[in-house]
């Protein structure tokens, strides 16, 4: 599960103080068979230990929960101390305290952030155990003979600064934020991108030199490129070109009448990329489809950065030369998998009450949301209008709604209104 603090409107503005999304195990040894184990507290010499991993160098990630199998039933059961930590080599600055129940038994103990941490491409992050301060009695930290594996990297275990061969049991979950392609390394035997088995892609710099397309290189994660055909969906030298604002030296390209097209097989809402061939034969066009093969956004241009971000699933990209002649080209695309946060100011799609997006929120903050928040004042409808007991910020009931509509509603709502979306 995910903590964060989200504020959601539901007829009211809720501040909540933790969501449940969708988190994936991401790394993890934590089912593999039980050997020994790590000692903490009363008896031990163990400083701390902590174990490893790396994100792959072309993704992000927001950590979720940590899961450890420990053993607090010793004679005088002792506190455990989890926390995150970021280094090379060992663990270097403390990121933030995990925290979980009550640490009583033999099992899997969940530790869980107090706050979204996002962990960034090609970093190494630490999960360091210690006995907690003025801890009295002793615990241990159950080892398995298998080491971590998944979608991150192991980067080995330290106990007190020291490397060590012995692999404690553990669980990181958490959700692949954004990934990106340069289209100059591929995912090596592991199927995955970003790892160090990952191959380089030494491409040449015409149509008629390159013999392969682009397909299911990504499928691991859920990125596929259509239409396995000639001249479809390759990887050229950008030196073919004569210059690209993305970077160098390879780009995805479609010949002639031929598009690139990429499908997204999981949940995607934001794309980045650079589009366009950079010589002067055309535009090229990059739009943006949902599951029923309805646009949501369009962008035309030549050797154009371009990005979009929103509340709505993409499903298909696709980039197609408009000039006769011309090619499609697309290069350092990056897919982000999480919806932008929710905008408490957003309330409507419509200001017409006939419209099917009145009341729906939309993602975008305009004239339209002030107008439908001001009928709903207006008509009384404490359901959506009343939103706090008092104007001022310092007031405990500063955005608590207290069954009254008032003028600190409205004022209230101009705030959020003024303040805009993330």
């Amino acid at each position: 599960m995910k903590i964060s603090c989200r504020a959601a409107m539901a007829g009211a503005l809720v501040a909540c103080a933790g969501g449940v999304v969708r988190a994936d195990n991401i790394i993890s040894n934590l089912l593999a068979p039980d050997s020994s184990s790590t000692l903490f507290g009363t008896g031990s010499s163990t400083v701390y230990k902590a174990a490893g991993f790396r994100i792959p160098f072309y993704s992000t990630y927001i950590f979720d929960a940590a899961t450890l199998k420990m053993d607090f039933d010793e004679p005088t059961p002792g506190d455990a101390r989890v926390s995150l930590w970021r280094g090379t080599g060992t663990p270097q600055v403390e990121i933030v305290e995990l925290f979980g129940g009550p640490e009583v038994g033999v099992g899997s103990f969940t530790f869980v952030s107090p706050m979204a941490v996002q962990l960034d491409p090609g970093e190494t992050y630490w999960l360091r155990v210690e006995a907690a301060s003025g801890n009295t009695g002793a615990f241990r930290w159950i080892t398995t003979a298998t080491a971590p594996s998944g979608e991150l990297m192991n980067a080995g275990y330290v106990f007190n600064d020291n490397p060590s061969s012995f692999f404690n049991k553990y669980r990181i979950d958490g959700v692949l934020q954004r990934m990106c392609i340069n289209f100059t390394t591929l995912p090596g035997p592991d199927g995955m991108h970003g790892t160090l088995d990952d191959v380089l892609n030494a491409a040449p710099p015409t149509f008629g030199q390159q013999n392969s397309q682009l397909t299911g290189e990504f499928a691991f994660h859920d990125i596929e490129f259509l239409g396995n055909a000639d001249n479809r969906n390759e990887v050229l030298s950008d030196a073919l070109l004569g210059g690209n604002a993305g970077s160098s030296p390879n780009v995805l390209a479609s010949e002639g009448p031929q598009i690139i097209e990429v499908r997204f097989n999981r949940p995607v809402y934001g794309i980045e990329c650079v589009f366009g061939q950079g010589a002067a034969d055309g535009d090229d066009r990059l739009a943006l489809f949902d599951s029923g093969g309805g646009t949501i956004a369009s962008f035309t241009g030549q050797n154009v950065p371009m990005s979009h971000l929103g509340n709505t699933e993409i499903v298909t990209l696709r980039v197609s030369a408009q000039g006769a002649g011309a090619f499609a080209a697309l290069d350092d695309l990056c897919v982000i998998f999480e919806p932008p946060p929710p905008c408490p100011a957003d309330l409507t799609g419509g200001s017409d009450p006939n419209d099917p997006s009145y009341g729906v929120p939309d993602g975008v903050l305009d004239a339209a949301d002030f107008f439908y928040y001001l009928d709903q004042f207006v008509a009384q409808n404490a359901f959506v209008a009343d939103l706090t007991g008092s104007s001022d910020p310092n007031d405990p009931s500063y955005g608590v709604p207290d069954g009254v509509l008032d003028a600190a509603d409205f004022f209230f709502y101009l705030d959020l209104f003024v303040e805009g979306c993330p």
